[in-house]
């Protein structure tokens, strides 16, 4: 009698657990999301950054980047983007679009991870734009351009590509400023707001550009990073490739892009964006949080000349003007240069190379006169 009692207890009871399993099963997406309200995942720096939201505002207005417009709200995109994302009914292509989204809502609700083989075009970005070293690149003022007096960053990302061949490119925002009509372009640049543009290029033709045609010294921080912020930022900037997007010269501009990204990185110092953020802000920011593991300094080719030629006699100086002044070729060339006022001069480009090759050398002694140097500048 006793066993038939227990008996019975059993069966009763691994009915009522299969029964709360079925419950369950029945609303998988449904406890997914309850799961994620109740950490309170909408309110992580993490999640904020994936949004571009700053003081509780997105800057991005983009539908097809916002699943809860035009009722936004970091707590409803959660939701949406789960709905979107995770459901088991779900096109697997929803993933292509926000595969930052999709890899973190993975992990913090503990399900497994998926394969996104099936992005060709995501996969083609990864392949030739790979991320094993992220850095922070700032570029110094440029007075005669009023969108760059400030400087301007961006970030490097770098590593092997496809066929093991180490790449380097630049991603950059930043916006056209035409006309002339400045009332127009305040109020654009503030209130309206102005096309951005994101921009995936080869890193040499960031650097030479900025060193040479602006004349501007470039800095690089290399970032120590660890693997899932790495792979956060480098599938978020995916995103941000297929998304339009708005430039506001006070508060959403080339500095703050670049620290939203680096929120990725869960560090609080790059929370911490409040009234105009410059790039010299993003620089000490990124410095606070200590990820900064090391730093390359490139000079303009005319900081270098001033560098290098800081040993010189002044009679040495003045032969090389001398030079430079009488070479009726190199003038004609030099005048006739499009835009010259903000690139450097063939001479001072011929004198950079020269002082290089020399002080590589070990002459650190460097003496010549008009002649030589004018020989020099034919040979080149």
């Amino acid at each position: 009698m006793f066993e038939r009692i227990i008996g019975g207890l059993i069966v009763s009871l691994l009915v009522f657990v299969s029964q709360v399993q079925a419950a369950d099963n029945a609303h998988p997406l449904q406890n997914l999301v309850e799961q994620a309200v109740a950490k309170q995942l909408y309110d992580s720096q993490i999640w904020l950054s994936l949004l571009h939201v700053i003081n509780n505002k997105t800057y991005i207005e983009d539908h097809s980047f916002l699943l809860s417009n035009p009722n936004f709200s970091a707590k409803q995109e959660l939701i949406n983007s789960i709905q979107y994302l995770l459901d088991d009914n779900a096109d697997i292509n929803h993933r292509c679009r926000f595969p930052a989204r999709d890899f973190w809502l993975r992990k913090q609700l503990n399900l497994p991870e998926v394969s996104y083989s099936h992005c060709l075009d995501f996969k083609e970005f990864l392949d030739k734009a790979p991320a094993d070293k992220i850095s922070l690149v700032y570029a110094s003022e440029n007075i005669s351009q009023a969108s760059s007096m400030m400087g301007h960053t961006l970030l490097k990302v770098s590593g092997k590509n496809s066929k093991h061949i180490d790449v380097e490119h630049g991603v950059s925002f930043y916006t056209e400023v035409k006309g002339f009509n400045l009332p127009k372009i305040i109020y654009d640049s503030i209130i309206v707001g102005k096309n951005g543009y994101f921009a995936l290029s080869p890193f040499y033709e960031k650097k030479d550009y900025y060193a040479h045609n602006e004349q501007r010294n470039v800095w690089i921080y290399d970032l120590n990073l660890d693997d899932i912020s790495k792979k956060l930022i480098h599938w978020h900037l995916w995103e941000l490739h297929q998304t339009q997007l708005r430039y506001f010269f006070d508060d959403y501009n080339c500095a703050t892009f670049t620290q939203v990204i680096l929120g990725l990185s869960n560090k609080s110092e790059l929370s911490n964006i409040s009234g105009w953020q410059t790039p010299l802000d993003v620089v000490k920011h990124v410095k606070q949080a200590k990820l900064v593991e090391n730093t390359q300094m490139y000079p303009s080719s005319r900081a270098r000349v001033r560098m290098l030629t800081e040993g010189l006699a002044l009679q040495d100086k003045w032969d090389i003007n001398q030079s430079i002044h009488n070479n009726k070729e190199l003038q004609k060339e030099r005048q006739t240069s499009d835009g010259f006022r903000h690139k450097a001069s063939i001479p001072e480009v011929i004198l950079v190379k020269w002082l290089d090759e020399e002080y590589a050398r070990g002459n650190s002694t460097i003496s010549w006169g008009s002649k030589e140097f004018d020989e020099l500048i034919r040979r080149k």
